[in-house]
């Protein structure tokens, strides 16, 4: 986007890439050409990018529906009836906890990259930002502040959403009408459920935070706190030279 914010607020012609061509690729017939075929080449490289994530949340949401659907099942469970209804969900738990585990071992060092880069590059183009007085260096600046937050903001939302699926399941077995039945086995079962589902599934950064709306929060607030101390020192640089 940066080149067509250019050519309307100043009019310059420029591609999103410092390429060199052999021919004049500003004229008035090839520029759009070959700026289509560069903003091309950059969206799939961009779709490329984040398919890793994408996968990540689709993978999210099929656990978060398979944790809802035990929920329910823990709801509708008749425990005077037979037992083997309650083994299947407690296998079914078990298989889903150890899928949350391989998927926060694959992509939590991810996170924490993500999650630092993202944090120093809000905190420098919100700085340029706020210091530079060329509009169209702003609306790109900008562009790439949302463009991290809403980075960080998905996963954040998507880690959260599995976090609240995994906790819900605790309430759902206490809610199944246990004190219905009088075989202890299954009500040592349900025990052992619970605790378990006490212990709620969560992605980490490196298990150094988990990826919730809380580590959202902390996340702005340091990037708040670094930004203003840019602020103060290009402000005392400022008075020194005058």
């Amino acid at each position: 986007m940066t080149p067509i914010v250019k050519i309307l607020v100043s009019g310059e012609k420029t591609f999103p890439l410092d390429m060199k061509f052999p021919f004049d690729a500003t004229s008035k017939f090839t520029y759009p050409l070959v700026l289509l075929w560069t903003d091309w080449n950059l969206i799939n490289g961009l779709i490329i990018f984040f398919a890793t994530d994408v996968l990540l949340y689709g993978f999210i949401r099929i656990i978060s529906i398979e944790f809802e659907i035990i929920q329910h099942n823990f709801e509708n469970l008749n425990l005077t009836e037979s037992s083997d209804e309650l083994k299947t969900l407690i296998c079914h738990q078990n298989d889903l906890y150890d899928v949350c585990i391989k998927l926060e071992g694959i992509f939590s060092l991810t996170f924490f990259y993500k999650f630092i880069i993202s944090s120093f590059v809000i905190c420098f183009t919100a700085f340029q930002c706020s210091t530079s007085s060329d509009t169209s260096k702003i609306i790109v600046n900008m562009t790439i502040c949302i463009a991290n937050f809403n980075q960080i903001g998905l996963q954040c939302f998507f880690g959260q959403m599995l976090k609240n699926a995994s906790e819900n399941v605790t309430n759902s077995i206490y809610n199944c009408q246990w004190e219905n039945t009088t075989n202890m086995k299954v009500k040592k079962s349900l025990m052992i459920c619970i605790t378990r589902s006490n212990r709620h599934v969560a992605l980490t950064a490196l298990k150094f935070s988990e990826i919730t709306f809380e580590q959202l929060t902390y996340i702005l607030t340091s990037t708040y706190s670094y930004f203003t101390l840019l602020r103060q020192i290009y402000n005392s640089m400022g008075t020194k030279h005058e």
